[in-house]
């Protein structure tokens, strides 16, 4: 599907992981009980995506719950010897500390797959991100398409910094892909294509973004909890991305579930 078919804001396309960052998982190498070490994340670490938001003068972050499942399962399994922590990817690499809660839905009966916890508005800054403002956000009336914005873990490769040293990068890509049917709940993108560039995989782009767009604006409507790829169209391949419900009222309705706010200057990640 060419993006030209469907209209896109310039300042999203100017940036389309302007609102999110890599959630990676890396090991600590314990060299002996005095002495821990944290590594930064490297082309074996698994890794979701995370999505900044602002409401009410505090910023949050989003991602998927079954993200922090694995994360929280490597601890629970851990011998002792290894622990685990969460990172940001290079050039960056920031520790994010896991105070994530999973919220109740606002419209729908099954548990959903998002986790949200209230970060510093310096800490999306110094990563060179800018969350999205929910409470100045448009709507629109009619939805047919989304874009979904994510870290695919198997796209990891190696290059050179300023400083000539080498460092793992993650490629952002971008999905536009159609819906059925204006989003009131858990929905599916699904699109068809002659070829997807190569990609066969998109795990790691959990926790991202799903935006609507018009030619002058955009926003946030949906968080994608699993992507796919298959061959087993007509056209050759075709992708399906399913996304948890995040309009403004959704992610009030999480953020009222966080135990305890914190003015910006006391929250320590």
């Amino acid at each position: 599907m060419s993006k030209n078919l469907y209209p896109v804001a310039k300042k999203l396309s100017d940036d389309y992981s302007r609102h999110c960052a890599t959630l990676a998982f890396n090991d600590n190498l314990l060299n002996n009980k005095n002495d821990f070490k944290n590594a930064t994340p490297d082309e074996n670490s698994r890794n979701g995506t995370l999505t900044f938001i602002k409401s009410e003068g505090k910023v949050f972050a989003i991602t998927c719950w079954h993200v922090i499942e694995f994360f929280r399962d490597l601890l629970d399994k851990s011998d002792g010897t290894i622990g685990y922590s969460l990172f940001t990817m290079q050039p960056r690499p920031f520790i994010v500390i896991d105070r994530f809660i999973r919220p109740s839905s606002l419209t729908e009966s099954h548990k959903l797959d998002i986790v949200i916890c209230q970060v510093r508005a310096k800490f999306v800054e110094v990563l060179g991100k800018e969350p999205i403002d929910i409470d100045n956000q448009n709507t629109i009336d009619e939805i047919n398409f989304g874009i979904a914005v994510g870290f695919p873990e198997a796209l990891k490769y190696e290059k050179e910094n300023e400083n000539d040293k080498k460092i793992i990068s993650l490629p952002t890509v971008t999905i536009i892909a159609e819906i059925d049917r204006t989003p009131d709940s858990r929905f599916t993108l699904f699109s068809e294509f002659e070829t997807i560039q190569g990609y066969e995989t998109y795990s790691g782009m959990s926790g991202g973004p799903i935006f609507w767009s018009t030619s002058k604006d955009y926003g946030i409507y949906g968080i994608s909890c699993q992507a796919n790829s298959t061959n087993f169209t007509e056209k050759g391949k075709s992708v399906m991305i399913t996304g948890e419900i995040a309009t403004r009222e959704c992610i009030k309705h999480w953020i009222s579930q966080i135990p305890k706010l914190f003015d910006d200057e006391n929250i320590f990640s």
